[in-house]
């Protein structure tokens, strides 16, 4: 894996409205990485990288409470 979480907060720092997402794609791209999931329950990212290891994040907030359907 050729990334880090830092490496990835360093290009998303670059972003500053719609028209640098692009940029930024082909940047964290660059990087290794491959796709990522973001989790709206606790505000996690898992990025991964092309032969599937991952890093994360981490929580930025206490899990939401989802009600059951």
């Amino acid at each position: 894996m050729k990334f880090t979480i830092e490496n990835i907060k360093a290009e998303h720092q670059k972003v500053k409205s719609g028209a640098d997402f692009p940029q930024y794609i082909r940047a964290i791209k660059n990087l290794g990485v491959s796709h990522y999931t973001a989790y709206v329950a606790d505000g996690n990212t898992e990025y991964f990288s092309t032969d599937n290891n991952s890093a994360q994040t981490g929580s930025k907030y206490d899990p939401l409470p989802f009600p059951s359907i």
